[in-house]
């Protein structure tokens, strides 16, 4: 019998080696390439409360993750602009009022709850202390 054997027949410890192989190394790079986040929120930023349009919002790094700020009436808000789903940065669509997921076009309502494609959970928040003149990012120990 060949070694070319396909169809119903057994496949030979090499060709099931190979096969393996190739699964595992499929694998190992669509770990590398896909999207995800490089790095996470650490330490503090401290955001001068004006430098927020009020009624607006501003995004900055706080370490690696970009965080969005957002100023309404009520007060100041912060959420994380990584997907929920695979971790791409998400940006604010402002004439769809909705985050966008480039990625695999996730979308978030204002509110951060996704309404469309595969994220599962909200947008996260992120711990903010507010003075009468300064946003700090961060847990404030």
């Amino acid at each position: 019998m060949s070694d070319d054997r396909r169809g119903s027949e057994k496949l030979g410890r090499r060709d099931f080696l190979a096969l393996a192989g190739g699964a595992a190394a499929a694998t190992a790079v669509s770990g590398l390439v896909a999207c995800g986040p490089s790095g996470k929120g650490e330490g503090i930023v401290e955001v001068p409360l004006e430098s927020i349009p009020e009624d607006g919002r501003l995004e900055i790094l706080w370490g690696e993750m970009p965080v969005e700020l957002r100023r309404t009436a009520d007060g100041v808000k912060a959420r994380s602009l990584w997907c929920t789903h695979s971790g791409c940065h998400v940006k604010w669509i402002a004439s769809g009022e909705m985050y966008y997921c480039p990625c695999h076009e996730g979308k978030f309502n204002a509110a951060g709850e996704p309404f469309a494609g595969p994220p599962p959970r909200p947008l996260a928040d992120v711990p903010i202390t507010v003075s009468d003149t300064m946003v700090i990012v961060g847990e404030v120990s």
